[in-house]
C-alpha cells in the first residue's frame, strides 16, 4: 500500500511539507493552479527532481473558477474544462539517495483528491479564503472537503494544519481554535466518524501548525 503525502494548494509551502513528513510516506501530491518550476525551486537543496512524463488531464470542474479570489463554492453545474496538467518526477533525497514518485496536479486540487488514496500526511496551511492574494480560496477545512479528505485518510494518518484561517464553531473547529487555547498532548476531537488527537506542533512561525493524529 502506498503511502501519501497530499499538500492541496501548495504554492512554495511543498518544500517545509516534504522535510517535515517524507520520511512518512511513499509518494507526494501537490496542487495548484500554476506550473511547477517556481514552486518546486525550494526543494532543490534536499531533493533532486527528475522529469518522468506530463499528462492532459480532462475533467469536470467542481469548483467555480473564481481565480485566487474570493471562497469558491462546489458548483452545482459542473462544467467541462479543456484541460488541466499532470506533472511526474522522481524526487530523489540527496542525503540518502531515497527516491519518491512526485506529481504535481496542475489543476483544481479537489480533482486531484479524487485520483489519491492512502493519505498518511494532510498538509495544508497559509491560505486564508478571506483575505484574496494569495489565496485558494478553497474551503479544505470545511465539512463537505474535510469529509472527503477523512475518508482517504488512514488509521494513524496526520493531519497538519494551521487552521488556514477558517473561523467560526463545527465538529473539527479545534483544527483552527486551538493554536490559541494551550493544547496538551492527548487533547482530542472528534469529527466525521473519526477521534483526532494532538499528536506536536510541527512549527510556530507566523502561526503554529499543528499536527493532529487520526484514529
Amino acid at each position: 500500500m502506498t503511502r501519501t503525502l497530499f499538500h492541496p494548494c501548495c504554492g512554495a509551502d511543498i518544500g517545509p511539507a516534504l522535510r517535515g513528513f517524507a520520511h512518512r510516506v511513499d509518494a507526494v501530491h501537490a496542487s495548484d493552479l500554476v506550473a511547477p518550476a517556481e514552486s518546486i525551486r525550494c526543494l532543490r537543496p534536499q531533493w533532486e527532481l527528475s522529469p518522468v512524463r506530463t499528462i492532459k488531464h480532462e475533467f469536470e470542474v467542481e469548483l467555480e473558477p473564481n481565480g485566487f479570489c474570493g471562497i469558491r463554492n462546489l458548483s452545482e453545474r459542473p462544467k467541462a474544462i479543456p484541460s488541466g496538467t499532470r506533472h511526474e518526477f522522481i524526487a530523489t533525497e540527496r542525503s540518502s539517495r531515497r527516491e519518491l514518485p512526485f506529481i504535481w496536479h496542475e489543476y483544481d486540487a479537489v480533482e486531484a483528491l479524487r485520483h489519491i488514496d492512502n493519505i498518511s500526511v494532510f498538509f495544508f496551511r497559509r491560505d486564508s479564503p478571506h483575505d484574496g492574494e494569495g489565496s485558494s480560496g478553497v474551503l479544505w477545512l470545511g465539512d463537505l472537503l474535510l469529509r472527503r479528505v477523512v475518508a482517504k485518510l488512514e488509521p494513524g494518518g496526520l493531519i497538519v494544519t494551521d487552521g488556514a484561517h477558517m473561523d467560526g464553531v463545527a465538529e473539527q473547529s479545534a483544527l483552527w481554535q486551538a493554536p490559541n487555547s494551550g493544547l496538551r498532548d492527548g487533547t482530542e476531537f472528534h469529527v466525521c466518524g473519526r477521534r483526532f488527537i494532538f499528536d506536536s506542533e510541527f512549527c510556530s512561525a507566523r502561526s503554529p501548525t499543528l499536527v493532529w493524529r487520526c484514529e
